[in-house]
């Protein structure tokens, strides 16, 4: 399933996890994908396969009360097999409301699935307060 826009799976991934529909978000991950978090808050780590990383991105739902939402989708590195997504993104968690800014690098497989997701945040320690 090769996407005329290399970013669409990606972006497609992403919008239907923050919107909650993980189900189908499940559908648009390899096999084998991973999604690593760094840090030492409760929702870092490195989650392997779709069902792994349904149950964290629905453990982030949680923790922010679904108010997870993406403001802008700043800019895009595509080539080949790997994206890179700079975003801004807001969240609230015990009447706390922050906003982050993040890369997350995606390669994708063969068959335009993702396969890896990292996620870099432009202010660790801010985000290590918020999740703790």
């Amino acid at each position: 399933m090769t996407s005329d826009k290399p970013s669409a799976v990606a972006q497609d991934f992403f919008q239907r996890c923050f919107r909650g529909d993980l189900s189908s978000a499940e559908e648009l991950l390899d096999p084998t994908a991973t999604f690593r978090v760094p840090g030492s808050h409760r929702l870092a780590g490195t989650f392997e396969g779709p069902q792994a990383v349904a149950r964290h991105v629905e453990e982030l739902l949680r923790q922010t009360h679904h108010t997870l939402d993406v403001l802008k989708w700043e800019d895009w590195m595509i080539g080949f097999n790997n994206l890179a997504a700079l975003v801004s993104m807001r969240a609230q968690r015990h009447g706390a409301i922050d906003t982050f800014r993040a890369i997350f690098l995606i390669t994708r497989s063969q068959d335009d699935k993702i396969r890896k997701v990292e996620v870099f945040f432009s202010d660790q320690a801010e985000v290590e307060r918020f999740f703790v």
